[in-house]
């Protein structure tokens, strides 16, 4: 490329030949031109290597490694080679609409004061049948810090960020599977993010997703990203409530007991006090996360039938719930059919 790019986009691969192609050629494409896209490959055995270099395109740098280090160390490979003012980050299995690069960099231009900016995402199988399932986050930075208190507050292939802050903060190869939620947690600690209204990203669901295959690892990373997220905001927290804590990320794909559930409720009300009273956040912004916080744990607990639905509605969490986008119709059949299956197969097992 004659000039620097204004962007560099980094690309990790590790054995992506199935969907390399496609992500690349959603980056070719895109309105914005002034890029420059790295593709570390992580010492793959697949024909990964070999569909990058079937692109005939100057922007297209490729690095190859002949050990396999992980998505964070090759992330960091990938920073400190970039020439642009910005960068993006890129999953070798997923999408980017056209406009991607172009409404971050917008936007960066218009708000110099942010360093850290996500979109919002579309989900698709890998046989790329479109699902009616989007995936709807928060765009002030007060309740990305809120909402980072629980879940990852950014969707990692959807962020760009201002390369300097990419360059001081970088990744840690420690918190593998949940390397991202660590970093977010620590630039918003310091720094404005936002996410933007726009499905600029289409994420690709299949079972070889890194969270689907490293659930125990990734429970032991969140935990440590929790104790970093109260630290930083100078809350301390009991054993038995942190413990508690631990029980709300969906990356636990178990069943919450109907006794854990109340737990829960109990510490999400005391928690929403200490945050309105001790740290100042703003209420509003506060019932819209932990509105989606108390949903997603009447989910968790659907397998109790009328009963989780009914502790879900009576609680005072409840009353938060016109902040939320889904409906508590939509709740209260899930519990219904949970507790069918269930009773459906103590039937079965009684007979066998």
């Amino acid at each position: 490329m004659k000039n620097s790019p204004l962007i560099s986009v980094i690309l990790p691969v590790y054995n992506a030949e199935k969907y390399l192609k496609a992500c690349i050629e959603s980056l070719l494409c895109q309105s914005f031109q002034n890029f420059e896209l790295i593709v570390v490959d992580d010492a793959s055995t697949d024909e990964s290597i070999a569909l990058v270099e079937a692109f005939d395109d100057s922007r297209i740098l490729l690095v190859e490694n002949e050990q396999n280090r992980g998505p964070a160390f090759r992330m960091n490979q990938g920073i400190a080679l970039a020439k642009g003012s910005f960068i993006a980050r890129m999953d070798a299995d997923d999408l980017a609409m056209p406009q991607r690069l172009e409404r971050q960099y917008t936007f960066f231009q218009q708000h110099p004061d942010y360093a850290l900016l996500g979109t919002d995402m579309e989900f698709f199988g890998a046989s790329n049948h479109w699902f009616p399932l989007k995936h709807y986050t928060y765009y002030d930075h007060e309740s990305l810090k809120i909402r980072a208190f629980f879940y990852t507050p950014l969707a990692q292939p959807s962020i760009m960020a201002r390369a300097s802050i990419f360059q001081h903060f970088q990744y840690r190869e420690d918190f593998y599977t949940a390397e991202d939620y660590h970093l977010f947690v620590r630039i918003l600690d310091q720094y404005k993010a936002s996410n933007l209204k726009e499905q600029l990203v289409r994420y690709r669901l299949h079972d070889q997703n890194i969270s689907k295959l490293k659930k125990g690892e990734t429970l032991a990373r969140l935990a440590e990203v929790y104790a970093l997220k109260f630290e930083l905001e100078g809350i301390k927290i009991v054993e038995e409530d942190f413990k508690t804590h631990l029980l709300i990320p969906p990356a636990n794909y178990s069943d919450l007991s109907f006794e854990e559930m109340k737990r829960i409720e109990s510490w999400l009300l005391r928690l929403f006090d200490i945050l309105i009273e001790e740290k100042g956040y703003d209420a509003e912004k506060l019932k819209a996360v932990f509105a989606e916080v108390w949903y997603r744990v009447g989910e968790r607990a659907k397998v109790h039938g009328w009963k989780a639905y009914k502790a879900y509605k009576n609680s005072a969490l409840f009353a938060y719930h016109q902040h939320y986008f889904r409906s508590p119709v939509s709740l209260l059949l899930r519990c219904i059919i949970a507790k069918i299956r269930a009773l459906s197969r103590r039937t079965i097992l009684s007979h066998v």
